[in-house]
């Protein structure tokens, strides 16, 4: 059995013996990291991030402009963290026996992705930013903020994605599409997403773009939001923390594949509709 096995399988027995839902030191790992990417722990100094390093709770996470890495978290979700980016591992909770638990992050700038495990089958799970709050269900989601430009957050597999601010809230459930928060305005509806936007969102955290689509018709239904996580020679099993040393670490997972057509769904889709103001009276 490898170290990184053996790691995971005395986490998950120290999280069964305590009963019930359990904070655990280490959450996750980082299975794949282009420097420059840092973290700080809770009450701890700066450090830089590289293949295996050990993730914990309140863990502040920074990349600088050429930097990008993946966190992958005990229950099989997984955050990339793409360049000049600013991330919070704010609350992480998991029970292994039920699988539920919770995950909470904050993106203080630059864009992630995320991809869903055990927890989001079961509860949302949060992103939270300046501007507003994101919440996914099961699902794949890739999110970009900055002052300058606001939010996008384009929801690519999955039951739901919403995007709430002030009371309003914008929800969409399609596979494909995005919403947007530009400062000022409200969320605007769920929209398609071109595959030209497509592919310079996913090069922001996996380093290349989607690969070029296959003649014929658009792929089917992926079998669900299970992200590839094995990286170069010594790679780590789906939902494995404490990846072992070494291997490639420039190379990471983009998830399901976007490959011209979203799992489930060709990006041609038409627009959702529009509320239209009602018909005016004729006058008498």
């Amino acid at each position: 059995m490898h170290r990184h096995s053996i790691s995971h399988v005395a986490l998950v027995v120290a999280l069964a013996a305590s009963g019930g839902f359990a904070r655990a030191e280490q959450i996750g790992t980082t299975t794949a990291v282009i420097p420059d990417a840092k973290s700080r722990p809770m009450g701890g100094g700066e450090r830089l991030l590289t293949m295996g390093t050990s993730m914990t709770g309140n863990e502040r996470v920074t990349t600088g402009a050429a930097g990008r890495t993946q966190i992958l978290f005990i229950d099989g979700s997984a955050i990339n963290v793409g360049p000049s980016s600013f991330l919070v591992l704010d609350e992480y909770v998991f029970d292994p026996r039920s699988g539920s638990g919770k995950l909470a992050v904050t993106l203080g700038k630059g864009a992630m992705r995320f991809v869903g495990g055990k927890i989001s089958k079961s509860e949302t799970v949060t992103i939270a930013t300046p501007v507003a709050t994101i919440g996914i269900r099961g699902g794949v989601a890739q999110i970009e903020y900055s002052p300058e430009q606001g939010l996008t957050a384009r929801f690519l597999y999955g039951e739901f994605m919403s995007v709430s601010v002030g009371g309003m809230i914008s929800t969409t459930n399609r596979a494909g599409t995005a919403i947007d928060l530009r400062p000022g305005s409200p969320p605007s509806a769920p929209r398609p997403i071109p595959q030209s936007e497509l592919a310079q969102s996913t090069s922001q955290t996996t380093g290349g773009a989607p690969r070029s689509p296959a003649p014929g018709p658009a792929p089917g239904p992926a079998p669900g939001p299970a992200m590839d996580i094995g990286l170069g020679p010594n790679p780590a099993p789906a939902g494995s923390v404490g990846g072992a040393p070494g291997g490639l670490q420039g190379g990471i997972a983009s998830g399901p594949p976007t490959t011209g057509g979203l799992p489930g769904m060709p990006l041609t889709q038409p627009p959702s509709p529009r509320l239209q103001p009602p018909p005016q009276q004729s006058p008498r």
